[in-house]
């Protein structure tokens, strides 16, 4: 998960993605079985996700397409018309 954190793929029961100020390069809660807390990964849900399970390359390409047009969306209804 970076910086020296590791868990075991089959006790990893959620990722819920940082999205409070962080820019394209967010980081993940990764909630672990028997933790309390979840664990700050320094990756994407996305980047964990190709790690743990097999899911064709182009589904996570085009996920992570997807959330990148709802970001760029979600920025522009902020910004207003100009």
């Amino acid at each position: 998960m970076g910086y020296g954190k590791f868990a075991r793929s089959d006790k990893i029961i959620a990722l819920e993605p940082i999205e409070n100020n962080r820019g394209p390069a967010r980081r993940t809660n990764v909630y672990i079985d028997q933790l309390p807390h979840p664990i700050v990964a320094s990756r994407t849900e996305h980047a964990i996700m190709t790690n743990i399970v097999e899911i064709p390359k182009e589904d996570l390409a085009a996920a992570a397409a997807l959330e990148l047009l709802k970001d760029l969306l979600d920025d522009s209804v902020r910004l207003g018309p100009c």
